[in-house]
């Protein structure tokens, strides 16, 4: 189990550099700059996070990725787990991403879970930090995240399963939608 926890270690130092210093290598095939968020705005019925109720936001955040405002796209303890899952069984989970990784998956990414897929999650994760605030892709991730019944986003999701706008919903609804997360 040590040598595991020490490849482990090694491997999470790889990553990181790789991550770090290897970034701008997928800039043309994803490109994530100011235009995304408009063309994101244009596509879907988007809605800005001052206008879903913090009850809401505040439960996904906890839910999904609780230090959220704490890391730079991907959490190195994930990583770790990861490696060593894929080291022990020999595949990925499946729920263990941040919200800046789904979002990166929602938008260029298939659904597919697979190590090329996790990899570049974490460098489109890495470049969506480092081009938008914290709120800007939780926002985002808001207006695209699958919430089940062909709802994606937030708003279609509150007019999908309570036919209101999300800043109607009650506490028992946002807990609804952010149950949803795990079933979709």
């Amino acid at each position: 189990m040590k040598i595991l926890k020490g490849l482990a270690i090694t491997l999470i130092i790889g990553i990181s550099i790789f991550i770090n210093n290897f970034i701008y290598a997928i800039n043309d095939n994803y490109p994530i700059d100011e235009n995304l968020k408009e063309q994101i705005t244009a596509k879907t019925n988007y809605i800005e996070i001052n206008k879903i109720p913090q009850e809401l936001v505040g439960r996904i955040i906890l839910a999904e990725d609780n230090k959220f405002y704490e890391h730079k796209g991907y959490s190195l303890i994930n990583v770790a787990k990861n490696i060593l899952n894929v080291l022990s069984v020999g595949q990925m989970p499946k729920n263990n991403k941040t919200i800046t990784q789904q979002l990166a998956q929602n938008l260029f990414l298939s659904n597919e879970n697979n190590k090329n897929n996790n990899l570049q999650e974490l460098v489109l994760a890495v470049q969506l930090e480092r081009n938008f605030t914290k709120d800007e892709i939780l926002e985002m991730y808001l207006n695209l995240t699958n919430f089940g019944l062909g709802a994606t986003g937030i708003q279609e999701a509150s007019q999908t399963y309570f036919q209101k706008n999300p800043q109607d919903l009650t506490i028992a609804e946002c807990e609804y939608l952010v149950n949803l997360l795990w079933v979709s």
